[in-house]
């Protein structure tokens, strides 16, 4: 006769542990609130590059220039 599994579908479900429900409610904190840094933080230095990106594309020559984190070609 086969063996019966130890765990049937139809059964009661098995408790989770508690220390790892608070771990997984860490993890989603942390990545929440890594998410919300990144989203908020100031944006100015990569404004200025880009308008230095999109007046150089047009043609003409960007005031910022000697600002920018890296060189345009």
């Amino acid at each position: 006769m086969p063996r019966m599994p130890k765990f049937s579908p139809y059964g009661p479900r098995p408790r989770r542990s508690a220390r790892l429900i608070f771990g997984w409610v860490v993890v989603l904190l942390l990545i929440f609130a890594l998410t919300f840094y990144l989203t908020t933080r100031d944006g100015e230095p990569s404004k200025i590059d880009t308008k230095v990106v999109v007046d150089k594309i047009r043609g003409r020559q960007g005031r910022f220039s000697e600002k920018t984190s890296k060189s345009v070609p």
